[in-house]
């Protein structure tokens, strides 16, 4: 009985509220609910013109315009401090947010008091430029929006990260909805940073730091495949997932090639993935006196690259260590990047920060026991009859 009490009474809250955000809006509007309810979004057309009028919680910046993505948007913007005005957005970043030499606002206003911040303006079925957008009344009209963070009193507002946005779609004889497509660009993120921030830095630490693993009587056990058929799984699936990841934006509605360092770094480092998986199968042959699964090699297979650390290999080793730690790097750049892109969405960003402390810290309290030990020993031990550790200065010297 009283949680019934408790969800009817939480229900007529709701609807108390809503019903008095409506009522802020003409009567004639039609009118669509943002973000759960915290912000409104009410519509009407004015003869050769539609009226708009966007509330939201809060003190700070809102951005309304017409358009299917930021690139390319005929948006208003205002917010405390920053009178209301035209702009045409040209990319995704601030430097992107551009004043329209023609601003055909009619009738602008912002006001942020109390626990409310609204915009309200009027836009001309056809523009008065050539950066605005044309509203067909018949036909379906795309919408983005945005709000900023939340101001303190006497702040003024930045347009920099937003903290809230979305896509609507809405038609002005009535109705609308709000795009609940998949957010690609947020999946986007989260692979990469599954794919850039767990499965590439795992295969990395099993690769340097268990050829050798825990309870293996290490010399006298040899060629443990523990490190190898996982550095495998784990490089391999994590290159497929940051593949599958760099396509998602194209899926998103209206999204365009900014050419960003944000897209140019992260295209840089997709193909770094993708050389590393091209040079591994470069690194020659095996060799040894046994094969890799312990069975005895005849005599013409026990000349191998690997057994005899030839110069392919030597090379492959440095170019194939050195890239990956390289792309490792860049790609957490690159995942920097892409947050403050997306406005440092706190799930998001608390995962990726969680994954670069638990490599470092792992990383560094496996490097503190010592050298680990490279691929030739942990395979073959430091015995000198075994032709590639003449290339080891010492048994303390590893290959990685």
């Amino acid at each position: 009985m009283w949680l019934s009490r408790i969800l009817i009474a939480g229900f007529m809250v709701y609807g108390l509220g809503l019903g008095a955000a409506k009522a802020a809006c003409d009567p004639a509007s039609e009118t669509l609910a943002l973000s759960d309810g915290a912000g409104l979004l009410c519509w009407q057309r004015d003869g050769d013109r539609v009226a708009f009028r966007m509330e939201f919680d809060g003190r700070r910046w809102l951005a309304l315009g017409l358009g299917e993505a930021m690139a390319g948007a005929d948006v208003a913007i205002a917010g405390p401090g920053l009178a209301p005005a035209d702009y045409h957005l040209t990319g995704r970043e601030a430097q992107d947010v551009r004043r329209d030499a023609i601003d055909d606002l009619i009738e602008p206003a912002f006001t942020a008091e109390g626990e409310r911040s609204v915009l309200t303006f009027k836009k001309p079925l056809q523009p008065g430029d050539a950066s605005d957008a044309v509203i067909d009344p018949q036909a379906e009209i795309a919408l983005i929006w945005a709000v900023g963070p939340q101001l303190k009193p006497g702040e003024s507002a930045i347009l920099e990260f937003h903290e809230e946005h979305g896509i609507l779609r809405i038609h002005l004889a009535g109705g609308g909805t709000a795009d609940t497509g998949v957010p690609w660009l947020a999946l986007h993120g989260w692979l990469m940073v599954l794919g850039w921030g767990l499965l590439l830095p795992a295969g990395i630490v099993v690769s340097r730091f268990f050829k050798v693993t825990p309870g293996q009587d290490f010399p006298r056990e040899l060629a443990n495949r523990f490190w190898w058929n996982w550095h495998r799984l784990l490089q391999y699936s994590g290159v497929a997932v940051v593949i599958i990841a760099s396509g998602l934006p194209l899926m998103q509605p209206g999204w365009q090639w900014s050419g960003g360092l944000h897209g140019s770094l992260g295209g840089l480092v997709i193909a770094l993935a993708v050389f590393q998986v091209i040079n591994a199968q470069l690194r020659g042959t095996r060799g040894g006196p046994e094969d890799e699964f312990g069975r005895p090699n005849p005599p013409e297979a026990i000349a191998g690259d690997h057994y005899e650390m030839t110069v392919r290999r030597r090379v492959f080793e440095a170019v194939h260590i050195v890239t990956g730690y390289l792309a490792l790097l860049g790609a957490g750049l690159t995942v920097i990047l892409g947050l403050w892109l997306l406005g440092w969405p706190t799930g998001l960003t608390v995962c990726a920060g969680l994954c670069l402390l638990l490599f470092v810290a792992l990383f560094v309290a496996l490097q503190s026991r010592g050298a680990p030990v490279g691929s030739y020993n942990a395979i073959w031990g430091y015995d000198s009859i075994h032709p590639g550790n003449r290339h080891l200065a010492a048994p303390a010297e590893r290959d990685g």
